[in-house]
């Protein structure tokens, strides 16, 4: 996997990750999503992970395997110490990478994309390169008119059949 992070580029701000954890209606509807969804197969992308409290929703509702990205390498740390504090640490790899240009092997598919990563109507995180940058690995699809790829993914209110 490519995990090349650019000094001066994307997104990272322990005050922003703190922004997300205080909206507890937000957390609750991710949690709601995330249980409807999730079976014990599942194999779980999710990208800008933040603090991995999505990744933990997920654990809890049974995903079998967790992969999640940060940019920030303090945040990514601090990630990682959530997973091992909450017993996580077999199910969840935090990978220190940028969204926009992290490849997977070809081989590599997952049953759920999590991304929360709103702001600044989809720019400052850069999420329109994120999500273009998983569509040209098969890991989601774009909307289904445009997918005859195979892949599964579902974009709940944006793009591809269990993506949030």
């Amino acid at each position: 996997m490519n995990n090349l992070i650019v000094e001066g580029e994307g997104f990272g701000s322990v005050d922003y990750v703190h922004q997300c954890l205080i909206d507890k209606d937000k957390a609750l509807a991710f949690e709601t999503a995330i249980k409807e969804v999730m079976r014990s197969s599942y194999q779980v992308l999710e990208v800008g992970t933040g603090t991995g409290i999505l990744s933990l929703i997920a654990c809890r509702a049974g995903a079998k395997k967790v992969t999640a990205i940060e940019f920030d390498p303090v945040i990514a740390d601090i990630a990682r110490e959530n997973i091992k504090q909450n017993g996580y640490e077999d199910t969840v790899t935090i990978l220190t990478a940028d969204a926009r240009n992290i490849t997977f092997p070809d081989n590599q598919k997952f049953d759920v994309v999590i991304m929360e990563m709103l702001c600044t109507g989809l720019i400052e995180e850069m999420q329109v390169q994120a999500i273009n940058n998983l569509i040209s690995q098969d890991i989601i699809c774009p909307p289904p008119q445009h997918c005859n790829s195979g892949c599964t993914g579902k974009l709940y209110r944006s793009c591809s059949d269990r993506f949030f």
